[in-house]
């Protein structure tokens, strides 16, 4: 059993650092949006008769 350092306590959170910026920056990518930002709704589709009743 090692005792903590404060080496050790600052690499561990150096890692931790790391792991959080990529995990964000991986959740970024592939949704398009940060966690805590709202989900995109979609556009909702109108039918093309709808937008010839407003001409």
């Amino acid at each position: 059993v090692t005792e903590p350092t404060l080496r050790s306590v600052l690499v561990l959170g150096f890692i931790v650092l790391i792991r959080t910026f990529l995990s964000l920056s991986l959740q970024v990518e592939l949704e398009g949006r940060f966690p805590w930002q709202h989900p995109k709704s979609a556009p909702e589709q109108t039918s093309k008769t709808e937008h010839a009743d407003e001409l």
